[in-house]
């Protein structure tokens, strides 16, 4: 374990205040219940317990990559096919090297503002 992480024993287990399920009602819609963004908004709180809390409460990540890949509606697919081909086209290379490194900079700058 490196000197970041705390065993589940030495999380707080009490019930949440009304800051920490403002919190949570605030950000388990954008980003799911087990987000790494917790632990920095709520350090002592164990992922396990806001999963629990969130899932007693009803609410979901509104994008959560878990759901139906049927979320997108043929036109927007038709849109999302265009726009690959055409970007792929004027950088001359693959529609699937394009989407693969697309998400490999959306990863990188979603780890820059999380550590900010």
């Amino acid at each position: 374990m490196n000197g970041f992480r705390r065993s589940y024993e030495e999380l707080d287990h009490s019930p949440f205040t009304a800051e920490e399920i403002a919190i949570i009602e605030r950000e388990v819609p954008k980003h799911g219940p087990t987000w790494s963004g917790f632990k920095r908004l709520m350090p002592n709180r164990s992922i396990t317990d806001i999963k629990v809390f969130a899932r007693s409460k009803g609410l979901k990540s509104k994008t959560s990559l878990t759901r139906s890949h049927r979320m997108w509606s043929e036109k927007e697919d038709a849109l999302i096919v265009a726009i690959l081909e055409t970007l792929s086209k004027k950088l001359q290379r693959e529609p699937q090297m394009v989407c693969n490194h697309a998400y490999r900079l959306f990863s990188q700058r979603e780890k820059l503002n999380e550590q900010a």
